[in-house]
């Protein structure tokens, strides 16, 4: 048997090609992530807690990730890349099902979605209807740091499973800044 293989080693020609550092530049330090998320089921829902399936998809730019020639995207598993410490903070231990690959274009933008688990037990009730918000953002950086904004201003339902007590009357995604006396970065 006679087999080739072939290894393209993207960021030999940086010092910095550390999966582990942060890829922001000294032209711009902060890196802008977009966040989406695809409901995909309720799981579980008991009047307060919620639990869904559901996609979480985030792409960046890592000016690590740049080349000329072909091929013009590849795919790695994201543990060998950097990647944004996006969580959801009522529930920071949820894990993900299984490691998936990024999409990374020779332009250095990078996305990744994962299948994801997520549970939250904030949900308020007002006549028939309840309100239930999975708050997401970065667990160690501050907003000059990580700029998180939303790649849609609704929840995406083109693969939502119906439930067969409840129905989605509405999504909303809304940036949220908040400032603390703390800190001097912001969080979003």
């Amino acid at each position: 048997m006679v087999s080739v293989l072939f290894a393209i080693n993207l960021c030999s020609k940086s010092e910095d090609s550390n999966k582990l550092a942060y890829p922001g530049t000294t032209d711009n330090e902060t890196v802008v992530v977009k966040h989406d998320m695809t409901l995909i089921r309720i799981v579980e829902f008991d009047g307060t807690k919620l639990t869904i399936d559901a996609w979480l998809g985030t792409e960046w730019r890592d000016p690590r990730f740049l080349w000329d020639s072909s091929p013009t995207n590849i795919r790695l598993p994201i543990s060998l890349i950097w990647t944004p410490d996006i969580v959801l903070y009522d529930n920071p231990d949820t894990r993900i099902r299984f490691e998936p690959n990024a999409i990374i274009k020779q332009s250095g933008f990078v996305y990744y979605s994962q299948p994801i688990r997520l549970e939250v037990d904030n949900c308020r009730q007002f006549q028939d209807v309840f309100t239930c918000t999975f708050k997401f953002g970065s667990w160690t950086f501050d907003g000059f740091k990580i700029d998180l904004l939303n790649r849609s201003h609704v929840i995406d339902l083109s693969n939502f499973q119906q439930h067969k007590s409840y129905d989605i009357i509405d999504t909303s995604v809304v940036r949220n800044e908040l400032y603390y006396a703390c800190c001097t970065g912001i969080v979003s």
